[in-house]
């Protein structure tokens, strides 16, 4: 009994291991996860999750992610294209998608359904194009103060100038984290890229 204890833990251990190294979280999941959970079949489920991925969401190359997946979503029964439509919103009406053939078949879906899409509260934002994130600092300097650090992918939406730097304040489903709310600060322009 003991050795196959240490077999069931070692077995634990591996799978645990293994979910790490593929970059994905016990907890919440990842994008990428639900999204190949939805592709599996576990679509209620997957969409469900999705918004309690916030954390993990990289914008453009998530929205280009999604948007198959939620096109997908609005021709299913009502409870999935609902979630999907929920996801589309949450996720800032995949702007990052916008420029892609296939997001002007999904605005006619979702106009169909009544759902208005409008970007223009995006136009201005910005995104951390830093692959190990941006430091958002207190004043426009490499000696400010860090308040927090964005992440890769992370939008911003910029408030001001200073030289080289832009005031910003983390925005969208990324900064309903308590670490962003209400923060504002400066990030080299070097850093960002517009969304």
């Amino acid at each position: 009994m003991p050795r196959l204890k240490k077999v069931a833990l070692l077995l634990c251990g591996l799978l645990l291991l293994g979910s790490l190294a593929a970059g994905t979280s016990l907890g919440a999941g990842t994008i990428d996860w639900w999204v190949a959970a939805y592709e599996r079949g576990e679509r209620h489920k997957a969409l469900f999750h999705l918004m309690d991925c916030a954390d993990n969401y990289q914008a453009p190359g998530d929205d280009l992610l999604m948007l198959p997946m939620i096109q997908d979503a609005l021709g299913r029964e009502a409870k999935v294209a609902e979630l999907g439509v929920q996801v589309f919103l949450y996720y800032n009406q995949l702007y990052g998608a916008r420029n892609s053939a296939a997001y002007a078949a999904l605005r006619a879906s979702l106009a169909q359904r009544g759902v208005k899409v409008d970007l223009t509260r995006y136009a201005k934002w910005m995104v951390v194009i830093a692959e190990r994130g941006a430091n958002l600092r207190q004043s426009p300097s490499p000696e400010g103060r860090v308040l927090t650090a964005l992440k890769n992918g992370m939008q911003a939406l910029p408030l001001g100038q200073s030289g080289s730097w832009v005031e910003v304040k983390p925005v969208g489903p990324g900064a309903v984290d308590p670490r962003f709310e209400r923060v504002r600060g400066y990030v080299h322009a070097s850093l960002l890229a517009p969304y």
